[in-house]
């Protein structure tokens, strides 16, 4: 039954030092289309991050949309002025995305919307939320404007008093939003409704996408693990997985309607409980038939991949796969949540060499810019994975609100509860915060690629 009501999603640009399109679909609010189109409400998506958009396209003047490999590619980007306080790192700021022209251009051509329902992501990605909520609100300055995602809900003060929006919405639970979308706003600038498993909703609405090869899924949500750094938890709440059923269902469906040749996994922790769950899907696909290429590029824990996982990810053609190490250090593993010890990390790469796979399609994360980490640690960590046969995928730390590793910079004196989220930049935070040069950051990358 129609509700008369029509509502604009936006997904707003990134603000960043560097940003890559591998895989990138704002999945919550995909979720959230599909929810409301099914309980009636008429429903407009902007994504500024979205490559193929055909009026992006048209100012570029391209036919289609360049990738590079398994759909992946560059965002289109313009150089953007800094924030005052990363004046001094030594590279250009960008907006990733469609340019405002573009923007301006799609808002115009939308109905008038009742409400607009604006997502975000890392917390130091705001300055483009800011930007495209003024966008919005100078095109439609009587509608109200929700902010929620990641930086709503870890960052809800700081969003309330600089994102422009009318309301900061915490949490994933939608029965508070659809309150809110019926009439029911209070003066609270905030609210929440903390918590909802993706499996009650409808699958992810991706019909908005004419020119992608890739479509995202989530098998499960949350992880059971309590890593220091990690905000899985803050987010997520409990872990809970579907019914393998259902996905496979998913994944038939969106292969049908999409025409993408790529998936990726969006899961935490997408090999616990593998044989009643992860492995039943690969059962799946393989004795299905179903072709396409699967990714998954959050880290795997190694501790739970056996000669029977590897064997079948590589029989259902498994392209990319991301291991979660972080360190070798075998104190910082326990300090940090003791998910993964160095001896189960190497026989997981040995077992999947041994079913195929090469460093080609095997990357490792390896944590660096830690406060107080040696950077012998982070040597000796790349030398690890190295020899035990993937490549090396540096990630530089950066502090997420509410972590405990957050918590104890707080108390340590490192950083400060209200620091500014633009700081949280991983290209920043280590430049900033950890002590480590320019030439010791290029030193650790020539390590990484040798």
């Amino acid at each position: 039954m129609k509700t008369g009501k029509k509502i604009l999603l936006v997904n707003p640009w990134i603000y960043d030092f560097a940003a890559f399109d591998m895989w990138m679909k704002p999945i919550g609010l995909l979720y959230i289309s599909s929810f409301l189109k099914s309980t009636g409400y008429d429903v407009s998506l902007i994504d500024c991050l979205d490559r193929g958009d055909l009026d992006l396209l048209s100012f570029r003047g391209l036919q289609k949309r360049q990738d590079k490999y398994f759909g992946c590619g560059n965002f289109y980007r313009e150089i953007a002025e800094k924030p005052q306080c990363l004046a001094d790192v030594p590279r250009n700021y960008c907006r990733y995305g469609m340019p405002p022209e573009v923007f301006k251009k799609k808002l115009s051509s939308v109905p008038k919307p009742d409400f607009v329902l604006v997502t975000s992501v890392m917390t130091y990605w705001y300055p483009g939320v800011q930007h495209a909520i003024k966008m919005i609100r100078e095109c439609f300055p009587d509608t109200k404007i929700l902010l929620g995602g990641i930086y709503a809900t870890l960052c809800p003060e700081h969003a309330a008093a600089n994102s422009g929006a009318d309301v900061i919405y915490k949490g994933r639970g939608l029965n508070r939003l659809i309150s809110i979308l019926n009439g029911d706003l209070t003066p609270d600038k905030i609210e929440s409704d903390e918590w909802l498993f993706a499996g009650e909703l409808p699958y992810p609405d991706f019909s908005d996408y004419h020119n992608c090869d890739y479509f995202c899924i989530m098998t499960s949500q949350g992880c059971p693990f309590n890593c220091a750094y990690c905000a899985s938890g803050l987010l997520d709440g409990k872990y809970i997985q579907r019914d393998y059923n259902d996905v496979l269902k998913e994944i038939e469906l969106q292969i049908e309607s999409t025409g993408a040749s790529n998936l990726a996994f969006y899961d935490d922790a997408l090999l616990v409980n593998a044989e009643g769950h992860f492995e039943k899907i690969l059962d799946g696909i393989i004795e299905r038939g179903i072709r396409i290429s699967l990714h998954a590029p959050n880290g795997l824990h190694p501790r739970f991949i056996t000669e029977n996982i590897a064997e079948k990810m590589k029989k259902a053609k498994f392209e990319t796969l991301r291991l979660s190490l972080e360190t070798s250090n075998p104190e910082r593993q326990e300090s940090t949540g003791g998910k993964v010890k160095s001896e189960e990390y190497a026989a997981a790469v040995n077992i999947l060499k041994c079913a195929g796979f090469t460093k080609d399609n095997m990357g490792t994360y390896v944590f660096f810019g830690i406060p107080g980490q040696p950077l012998s640690e982070v040597e000796e960590s790349i030398s690890f994975v190295k020899a035990a046969g993937s490549s090396v995928n540096l990630v530089e730390y950066s502090p997420i609100p509410g972590t405990v590793m957050w918590n104890e910079l707080v108390k340590n004196g490192v950083i400060v509860q209200d620091m500014d989220p633009v700081l949280q930049n991983n290209s920043v935070f280590f430049r900033k915060f950890s002590g480590i040069t320019e030439n010791a950051l290029q030193r650790l990358k020539g390590m990484s690629k040798e």
